[in-house]
């Protein structure tokens, strides 16, 4: 899950589910490997995604 900025001590409200959908070919250039990921990603529905670095999400979705 990536965002643009800087995220540091930041937590940002969004829905989960159009940040997974929105993951593209520059980061997964294997069509097969990009269509398997969102499908798995979209049968998850996690709260809180922290992700190292950049901006952690709540998940707005389900809040």
């Amino acid at each position: 899950m990536q965002s643009p900025g800087d995220g540091r001590d930041t937590v940002e409200e969004c829905g989960y589910l159009p940040r997974a959908e929105s993951i593209s070919p520059v980061r997964i250039p294997n069509e097969k490997g990009l269509e398997d990921t969102k499908r798995k990603l979209a049968s998850i529905s996690p709260r809180f995604v922290a992700v190292g670095h950049g901006f952690c999400f709540v998940n707005a979705d389900i809040m």
